[in-house]
């Protein structure tokens, strides 16, 4: 029975105080024109006219990123249109068999994936499979660790 009104008398208070916790005065804010014409300082960064001719490195306690040139963005860009479009204009095969033939039903490298698999495998045979998915993203670039390890024709092969 204390217990609950120990309990009872807590949240009688939190909420009480809650009620409150917005009650501020209101900001005064001035309608008069500034003194100066001085122009006025922002705190964030501007973009420069004319971006870097190279890359550059940008770190913060809070977020750490590589900014590309105008130059280098483009490039990137081309290369990933022409992948886009070279995938999409190949025409696609369906192959129903449970026999994969390398050279024939895919022209790369064949990599597994089995729930009895381990991720510090090499994942290039069904005995030294990884375990995970995030092990395939990882090794894609997906995290943006490293540089894309599959190429086109590999193939990754799944344990049901």
């Amino acid at each position: 029975m204390r217990m609950k009104r120990a309990i009872c008398l807590i949240l009688s208070i939190m909420m009480v105080l809650s009620v409150f916790a917005g009650c501020q005065a209101e900001p005064s804010v001035s309608t008069d024109p500034p003194e100066s014409s001085a122009p006025v300082q922002t705190q964030y960064p501007t973009m420069p006219e004319t971006p870097a001719e190279t890359t550059e490195e940008i770190t913060s306690p809070q977020t750490s990123a590589t900014v590309l040139s105008a130059e280098k963005d483009a490039e990137l860009r081309a290369d990933l249109q022409a992948r886009i479009d070279e995938i999409l204009n190949t025409e696609t095969e369906i192959i129903h068999s449970d026999t994969y033939i390398p050279g024939e039903t895919y022209t790369g490298t064949a990599y597994y994936v089995s729930n009895d698999g381990d991720d510090s495998n090499d994942g290039l045979t069904p005995e030294t499979a990884w375990r995970t998915l995030t092990k395939v993203m990882e090794l894609n670039g997906y995290f943006g660790e490293r540089e894309t390890m599959f190429q086109p024709g590999d193939a990754v092969f799944f344990r049901r």
